[in-house]
């Protein structure tokens, strides 16, 4: 669950774990369990912290702070990946995440903001 504020970042997020539903072994979790925690928790922290597909739509210019996305949001019919059609969704601007194709010609989809093509080309010029 996420709390957005005035200029749609995420000011809080959290999480539950379900101690009563953590397996219990002769009075020790296992290590593949604590490991698996770990790991989902990571997992919904990045959530929080906005990579998840219905926050893209909310990202901004990290320099002037305008939304990547023009407002009013304008729903769309879209063809997912698997080719299920979805119907009234909100996709992230041009400029935030575009569609492409592998070489198989496998449907994907990749961030492109404007600090993502920064991060992307300082890793190119270290390499």
């Amino acid at each position: 669950m996420f709390h957005f504020s005035s200029t749609d970042r995420p000011i809080v997020g959290f999480m539950n774990f379900c101690l009563n539903e953590i397996q219990v072994e002769d009075g020790v979790v296992p290590s593949q369990k604590i490991s698996d925690s770990i790991s989902i928790a990571i997992h919904e922290i990045t959530h929080i912290l906005g990579v998840n597909a219905e926050q893209f739509k909310f990202f901004r210019n990290p320099i002037t702070g305008d939304p990547l996305t023009p407002r009013p949001f304008q729903p769309k019919t879209v063809s997912c990946t698997n080719d299920r059609v979805l119907e009234n969704i909100v996709l992230p601007s041009c400029n935030t995440l575009i569609e492409g194709f592998n070489s198989r010609g496998d449907k994907h989809f990749e961030i492109v903001t404007p600090t993502d093509k920064l991060s992307k080309t300082n890793s190119i010029a270290h390499i």
